[in-house]
């Protein structure tokens, strides 16, 4: 889950300030330069708040909740996992291979 949350919108908007500094440079405006300056500045204090905001996320903080739906939908407990083992032991006196494993080249 912190990985997922590795970019976040304050670094997206840092980066596009800092791309839509340079714009006034292509235009002949009087001291554009300081306008790109002042833009670009404030787009890389906007996307290293993104980074820090980033840096410090910790997915296991708030209620833990949202995090046991997300896990429960994803496994199989109680009931439902019994049909589930008889399967797999089922399926491995078929094929007594290891799961996972190739069989020998030739066979």
């Amino acid at each position: 889950m912190k990985d997922e949350a590795s970019t976040n919108p304050m670094q997206v908007a840092g980066a596009i300030i800092i791309l839509l500094s340079f714009i006034p440079l292509a235009f002949d405006i009087d001291y554009s330069w300081i306008i790109t300056i002042v833009a670009a500045t404030v787009g890389l204090l906007v996307l290293a708040q993104g980074y820090v905001i980033s840096a410090h996320y910790n997915p296991n903080a708030g209620d833990p909740a949202p995090r046991k739906d997300s896990a429960q939908k994803n496994t199989v407990w109680g009931e439902k996992l019994v049909p589930v083992l008889e399967e797999l032991r089922k399926g491995s006196a078929d094929n007594p291979q290891p799961p996972g494993e190739m069989p020998p080249d030739g066979a």
